[in-house]
């Protein structure tokens, strides 16, 4: 199973995409994927979609960005990293400086594991898109990548649709767009923005 794959990926030099989602791996398959990044060099392309992954997995996924360099595109969509996963994914983006693309989409990462994440893109040069799509963000969360987005200077996408970032989270954001000049695209869908914060997100793109 997934265990040989692992094994593999640690001596393959040649394999540049792999793609094993909707597999059923589990923390276990996340933990033994992560272990074979630590060590892989040649690919450049993940899926790990819809495959059960959760914290610990997660976690062991953090630590291998640390080391990769390889990697450009990673999609951890439709998962269960939780808080934990996304806090270990953030301290992980932290120090990566190869990832262009990271799909952490509907993984209930929540407030926690999104401010870890906007402590990264604060210092991360490398992603230039990241979905964070239906997680469980608040305002909390919300004013963490509003402040990320006044001094990232690699992202130009970013997917926030499908949370609850309210009011005060769509005004932090609002202000992190003002002096962004980088960021082509953000989805805010469904996100409880109300008057004030759209008010807020439109002056800053004037």
């Amino acid at each position: 199973g997934v265990k040989a794959i692992g094994e593999a990926l640690k001596v393959n030099t040649s394999l540049n995409e792999i793609y094993l989602g909707a597999n059923n791996i589990g923390d276990e398959g996340g933990k033994v994927i992560g272990e074979a990044l630590k060590v892989n060099t040649s690919l450049t392309v993940i899926g790990l979609k819809w495959n059960g992954i959760g914290g610990v997995g997660g976690k062991a996924i953090g630590e291998a960005l640390k080391v990769n360099t390889s990697l450009t595109t990673i999609d951890l969509s439709e998962n269960d990293i939780g808080e934990v996963g996304g806090k270990a994914i953030g301290e992980g983006l932290k120090v990566n400086t190869s990832l262009t693309l990271i799909n952490l989409d509907d993984n209930g990462i929540g407030d926690e594991g999104v401010k870890a994440i906007g402590e990264a893109l604060k210092v991360n040069n490398s992603l230039a898109e990241i979905g964070l799509n239906a997680n469980i963000i608040g305002a909390e969360g919300g004013k963490a990548i509003g402040e990320a987005l006044k001094v990232n200077a690699s992202l130009t996408t970013i997917g926030l649709n499908g949370n609850d970032i309210g009011a005060e989270g769509g005004k932090a954001i609002g202000e992190g767009l003002k002096v962004n000049t980088l960021l082509a695209a953000i989805n805010l869908n469904d996100n409880g923005i109300g008057d004030e914060g759209v008010k807020a997100i439109g002056e800053a793109l004037k």
